[in-house]
């Protein structure tokens, strides 16, 4: 991929983000106006994305990438977690040790890597980045909560993992693969507005994570000892180390763009959501995800300029 297309693309979707912030800091959308937007996100247009981007007729060859794909994404996981265990063990104060784990391990892959992939790579990018994102969600709502949870099996984290089973992202690659594998097609009158409300979701995306940064608290930030560490962890090594293992693999083309672009992401955003649904420090979050997402301008196409 061309860096040149790549840098241009990834500045055109940042200039959504310009503006999130810029409004955000004229404090035209408050905090509860911001929940509300990610609420939407989250729950409406992410899944009419992913359910659209899936309404393809069913082929081997799309299957097997799907597969591929999916499989491709267990491992990044577990790299990922294995190399933030490795790296921020017993060492680190309790408090922190489950926010840096879990901002290492866990990218901005929906509200980021979704609206990329489909500037970048489009439906088909998409399409196998779903797989991903079930991976991801899988992954958040049982080790991410065990993390916070040090590890202690409850019966309100058995709660969470059921409601991350039926969560509408979920729901949506659940039915998404089923009417692709059986080659069901909406008719154009469910389709469309679907796929006009999935259209909007790479603008709103990125300007609801400008107006979050805007309203973060920022002091200090240069001077946080583990700021570095986690993004240099998170947004570089990661990535390149995907890299190596994909080419490695044989993995080209769309399948290819379509898991590095979602580990390239930034730290994943509900980070902040997860330490304070968990009690922990909400500052530091905070700052990981503001630094990381604004220096991924530069690291994304690096990294996909690594790719070739």
């Amino acid at each position: 991929m061309a860096f040149s297309v790549v840098i241009n693309q990834v500045l055109l979707l940042f200039a959504f983000l310009a503006v999130g912030f810029a409004v955000g800091k004229s404090g035209k959308i408050t905090q509860a106006g911001t929940k509300d937007i990610t609420w939407l996100l989250m729950y409406v247009i992410n899944p009419c994305v992913i359910f659209t981007s899936m309404q393809m007729n069913y082929s081997p060859v799309l299957a097997d990438g799907l597969l591929i794909a999916a499989v491709s994404a267990v491992g990044v996981h577990f790299f990922s977690i294995a190399l933030a265990r490795l790296i921020f063990g017993k060492r680190v104060p309790e408090g922190y040790r489950a926010i840096l784990r879990y901002a290492v391990t866990y990218s901005n892959c929906g509200f980021m890597g979704l609206p990329l992939l489909k500037v970048l790579v489009g439906s088909s990018g998409v399409f196998y980045g779903t797989a991903y994102l079930a991976v991801f969600n899988l992954f958040i709502w049982t080790h991410g909560v065990l993390i916070f949870q040090s590890g202690q099996a409850s019966k309100e984290n058995r709660r969470l993992v059921l409601k991350a089973l039926i969560n509408p992202n979920v729901c949506a690659i659940a039915v998404g693969i089923l009417f692709f594998f059986c080659s069901v097609q909406l008719p154009a009158q469910i389709f469309t507005p679907l796929n006009d409300i999935a259209l909007v979701n790479a603008p709103l995306s990125l300007i609801a994570i400008g107006v979050m940064i805007s309203q973060r608290n920022l002091s200090g930030i240069w001077r946080e000892k583990y700021l570095w560490p986690v993004v240099a962890l998170r947004n570089l090594l990661i990535p390149l180390a995907a890299v190596a293992a994909l080419r490695l693999l044989g993995l080209h083309g769309a399948m290819l763009y379509a898991c590095l672009i979602q580990v390239a992401c930034p730290i994943a955003g509900n980070t902040a959501l997860f330490a304070e649904m968990f009690g922990k420090d909400t500052v530091l979050p905070s700052k990981l995800i503001a630094v990381s997402t604004l220096l991924s301008i530069i690291t994304i196409p690096f990294v996909l300029w690594a790719a070739g």
